[in-house]
């Protein structure tokens, strides 16, 4: 995660190319009608049916960007025939984690660092039929991935030091039911970046990015979800 706060820069600036430097020079320079007075594509709510040519732009850029980021630091899919869920082993850096297990992760415990794979659930959402349906699609997802990870913390030459799951991300309702502890990011640079960070993978890749984010912003927090590797053996004994 942290890594990807360095790299949020670049992302801004595609950003400005794609929705601000682009649209105006259609406008001014080839008159495209799509850009005219009425109704724009930043006016248009995006729906799970529909999804703009600037919008299929950036979720082209943004996925580009993310199969180089994974490929640099070593991310990897869960399953490779259902890639949904990504994981890496990483050096935890932040504050202490009290967990509900009563176990605790401390600064310099490896983890196994939980991602989404953004071009899959980009999939889910525009072929869902609602937000109901792309939620259920997530869960039963994640039920059947989360077991997979046990086996690839045991098979670790140093699995006894990997003393938990851990993600970062504002879709974390319902998580507990699989054994996370959900906290919030203390206050800092890294919670601050992390914000601005997801809130604009979120704008790019969720078919209604730009209109959750004004509707549903006190919403968008991001929180740290950890499940100590006891607690997932517990829950999923091999």
């Amino acid at each position: 995660m942290e890594e990807a706060m360095f790299l949020t820069l670049i992302i801004l600036f595609i950003v400005f190319i794609v929705y601000g430097v682009i649209p105006w020079i259609c406008t001014a320079v080839l008159g495209f009608g799509v850009f005219r007075k009425g109704p724009s594509c930043h006016e248009v709510a995006f729906t799970f049916s529909k999804v703009t040519w600037k919008k299929k732009v950036m979720v082209s850029l943004w996925l580009k960007w993310e199969k180089v980021f994974n490929w640099l630091v070593h991310i990897h899919p869960i399953d490779e025939n259902h890639p949904f869920l990504n994981v890496r082993i990483r050096t935890y850096w932040g504050k202490t984690v009290q967990l509900s297990d009563g176990e605790k992760i401390k600064r310099g415990d490896h983890v196994l660092e939980l991602h989404f794979n953004n071009e899959v659930l980009y999939n889910m959402g525009i072929q869902s039929r609602s937000t109901i349906q792309l939620a259920i699609q997530m869960i039963r997802t994640t039920e059947q991935l989360l077991p997979k990870t046990l086996p690839i913390i045991l098979n670790h030459p140093n699995y006894e030091k990997i003393k938990a799951l851990y993600g970062v991300s504002m879709i974390h309702r319902g998580t507990k039911q699989f054994g996370f502890t959900v906290c919030n990011l203390p206050r800092g640079p890294f919670s601050f970046f992390t914000r601005i960070y997801l809130r604009l993978l979120l704008s790019v890749v969720h078919p209604q990015g730009k209109d959750r984010l004004q509707n549903k912003v006190e919403h968008l927090v991001p929180k740290m979800m950890v499940m100590s590797t006891k607690e997932l053996m517990r829950r999923y004994p091999s």
